[in-house]
């Protein structure tokens, strides 16, 4: 907002300052001191001998309409004396000449305006009707409107020059034909703008500078020769010049600016002479209707934004090697564009640049992706998991743009991958490549997991189950559990004491996670069959005791321990861990707890294998299998209670259970609740055998014998590694440690009377 001194003080300031001369001269004759009025924030004013001086330095302020031609407005600080104005001098260091400022002075007659002013404010001399002289820099950017109103300025003629060189803006109003003044390099902004009865114009040879808007909506214009001087367009400079059909962009052009044959929709010849131009512009050639080739000069590094967009008929265009970059809606909507070629160490392509060119992006698709030659612009689909085609050389800037995908595997001929290639990839957990690619590089550089896809599996023992031995064989059953959850007095009280609920008084709904949980661990190794039942080798051969029931139900109850609630994954994201556990389980993974709901219930089971083939269900084909111990089915493989998956997609069912979970299919289910093959979390609170044996009694089978001596010489030569349930038991010092001296414990328990 600006600040301005009231006429009251202007007057009293003349007052004061004119009383020695009332007998002998004019108000206006008297010379004010100039820092006393200011018309900006260092520029000031004074009137001296008829002549209004700005003087100072930077800008002056700026007025409108109101300002200047209201009574009741404060107006500019000079306007008592407007009509005694006769001439205006700007002086060096003036920059910028406000709107409005010199405006309505009726007897103004010259005008000066130093070589440091750089711009000039629309209407700044309307309305002078007196003035017929006046110099200003021909550097400066002119506003709009600037003599508009009755002007002496420019008598008899159509052409308003200034400086002798520089066309403001011609007046005429009929003529089709037209011809420049010789000596003019300038055309001013808007000079020939919306002047649509003109058809041809001539301009003269040492025409440098076309300003913006020159031509705008000069909608008959047809025939245009360009000098072969000008070095630069303005922005707008030939928008909406509708009948224009051809240009031909001269050798001296040195840059372009925005929108400046926007809507030329006639325009179907553009032609660069020159090899200097290295951008083309924002909207710079939008709706050129009529446009079907162009072949851009090999200086231009840089296309903008909607640069050709809603060019509906271009189908070619040729980009030289030398371009870096491609703005956001370049192309849009050129809904013909067939031919057009990437260098391979382009720097950016926006995402949506070819956005409303679908068969351009059609016939450059390769496995789901919008490819162009080596350079792959974009994943158009929105699978979790992604191999990128073989020979792509650059990956541009948002490729995967909000998509949900977890993993991606970049082939060795990837060299460039642009930095915010997986921007709002919320849930990309592995970039899968060779060692030292690029694609390591950019896992390391981004904080992403990278995954060697040439290295081999891991190595371990394998830990596929057996149906005949690694299961219990008799099931999650109301024949074996009777009605209720039953558990022991003492697994009770312990599972209290931990703050755990124990169902106590609740109608038994299945033990189906207790069950495929225990598998798990007695896999794993966590605890022996023999501990739960003397005499037994497998799982297989364990009877359903209330001790044996009891333990089942202990796990049952600890399910959802070490399980964050509050954490979210997406069903996907579960889904690919899953795979990479089941992957490697014959190369020492662990089987994992899958858990799941259907639309009525959940149910428990162990993930133990993968397959690949082709099963059909529901009319949808499924390219992988995930082989599961059902509980339900305890002493079989039932094919139709195992996970069929679409590897691309993740879409899977589970037959016998009713799951079906497809992107956007109408009957999804709940779907996965866990994935797990994490021993610690699944045994977040270890089965306490040492509550139900003594110390001492390693193999649980309720007597002290040289078995259990046995087992504990084994461990302390590291023969063999006891279970952490037996950890507790040989424990006998109770100094948490599993040494000699317990050894020697055990060898003193064995000469007292066994146990009963």
């Amino acid at each position: 907002m600006r600040t301005r001194i009231s006429q009251s003080i202007v007057k009293l300031g003349c007052y004061i300052l004119s009383i020695p001369f009332l007998a002998t001269a004019p108000v206006y004759a008297v010379a004010l001191s100039p820092v006393d009025f200011i018309i900006g924030d260092e520029a000031n004013w004074h009137i001296s001998d008829k002549a209004l001086i700005i003087s100072g330095k930077g800008a002056t302020y700026r007025y409108d309409a109101f300002d200047i031609y209201e009574t009741e407005s404060d107006g500019r600080p000079w306007d008592e004396y407007r009509e005694s104005i006769e001439s205006v001098i700007v002086e060096e260091g003036i920059t910028k000449i406000g709107n409005y400022l010199f405006a309505n002075l009726p007897n103004l007659k010259s005008v000066s305006v130093a070589n440091s002013v750089v711009s000039i404010g629309s209407y700044c001399f309307a309305d002078c009707p007196n003035l017929t002289e006046i110099q200003v820099p021909s550097e400066a950017g002119l506003g709009t409107h600037l003599f508009d109103g009755d002007s002496a300025l420019f008598p008899n003629s159509d052409f308003q020059v200034l400086n002798g060189n520089y066309l403001y803006a011609y007046t005429g109003d009929s003529a089709q034909f037209v011809t420049v003044p010789g000596g003019i390099e300038t055309l001013g902004a808007e000079c020939f703008a919306d002047h649509s009865e003109i058809r041809r114009i001539a301009l003269p040879s040492h025409l440098k500078t076309v300003a913006s808007s020159a031509f705008q909506n000069c909608t008959n214009l047809k025939l245009l020769d360009l000098s072969n001087k000008i070095t630069e367009f303005g922005a707008s400079a030939f928008a909406g010049c509708t009948a224009l059909t051809s240009i031909n962009i001269p050798q001296s052009v040195q840059s372009l600016d925005m929108n400046i044959f926007e809507n030329c929709t006639a325009l179907s010849s553009i032609i660069f002479l020159g090899n200097q131009i290295t951008t083309i512009p924002p909207n710079c050639f939008a709706n050129c209707t009529a446009l079907e080739e162009i072949c851009l000069p090999d200086s231009v590094t840089s296309i903008q934004n909607n640069a050709f967009s809603g060019c509906k008929r271009l189908q070619k265009i040729e980009i030289p090697d030398s371009i870096e970059s491609i703005g956001k809606s370049a192309f849009q909507g050129c809904s013909a564009l067939a031919e057009l070629h990437l260098p391979n160490n382009i720097q950016s392509v926006h995402y949506d640049t070819f956005d409303g060119c679908d068969a351009f992006i059609q016939s450059h698709t390769q496995r789901d992706a919008f490819v162009i030659d080596n350079v792959f612009i974009r994943y158009l689909e929105n699978h979790p998991i992604y191999h990128i085609p073989d020979g792509i050389v650059t990956v541009m800037s948002n490729a995967f743009l909000n998509s949900k995908i977890v993993a991606v595997w970049f082939p060795e001929s990837v060299k460039y991958i642009h930095d915010n290639t997986f921007v709002k990839c919320s849930y990309l957990t592995d970039l899968y490549g060779t060692p030292n690619s690029v694609a390591e590089q950019y896992a390391v550089t981004h904080g992403t997991n990278f995954c060697d896809e040439s290295a081999a599996l891991p190595q371990g023992r394998d830990m596929t189950l057996d149906y005949t031995a690694d299961g219990w064989y008799f099931g999650n059953s109301r024949a074996v559990f009777g009605d209720d959850y039953y558990l022991s007095d003492t697994d009770r009280h312990y599972l209290s004491d931990l703050g755990i609920s124990t169902n106590n008084d609740q109608t038994w709904g299945g033990s189906c996670t207790g069950l495929a949980i225990t598998v798990i661990l007695a896999k794993n190794g966590v605890f022996s069959t023999s501990q739960l039942q003397a005499g037994t080798e497998a799982l297989s051969e364990v009877e359903p005791t209330e001790d044996v029931v009891s333990f089942i139900n202990y796990y049952q109850c600890i399910q959802d321990r070490g399980r964050a609630p509050e954490s979210y994954e997406p069903d996907y994201l579960k889904f690919y861990r899953m795979l990479n556990i089941a992957k490697n389980i014959p190369c020492g993974e662990s089987p994992f707890l899958l858990t799941f709901a259907t639309q009525s219930s959940s149910h428990g089971v162990v993930g133990y294998g993968l397959e690949s083939g082709a099963w059909v269900y529901n009319g949808k084909t499924y390219d992988g299998r995930i082989l599961v111990w059902d509980s339900n089915y305890p002493q079989a493989l039932n094919a139709d209670s195992c996970l069929y998956y679409d590897s691309q997609t993740f879409d899977y069912c589970i037959p016998h259970y009713g799951v079906h979970v497809a992107e956007g299919a109408e009957d999804n289910t709940a779907g996965i609740i866990t994935v797990c093959n994490d021993v610690d979390v699944l045994n977040a609170y270890p089965y306490p055998f040492n509550l139900h044996y003594q110390k001492g009694d390693l193999n649980c089978d309720g007597i002290f014998s040289v078995a259990d001596v046995k087992l504990l010489v084994k461990h302390l030569t590291v023969q063999t590694t006891l279970t952490d349930s037996q950890m507790q038991l040989a424990d006998i010092s109770g100094d948490e440690k599993v040494n000699a001296i317990d050894l020697t414990l055990l060898k003193r328990i064995m000469l007292s009377p066994a146990i009963t």
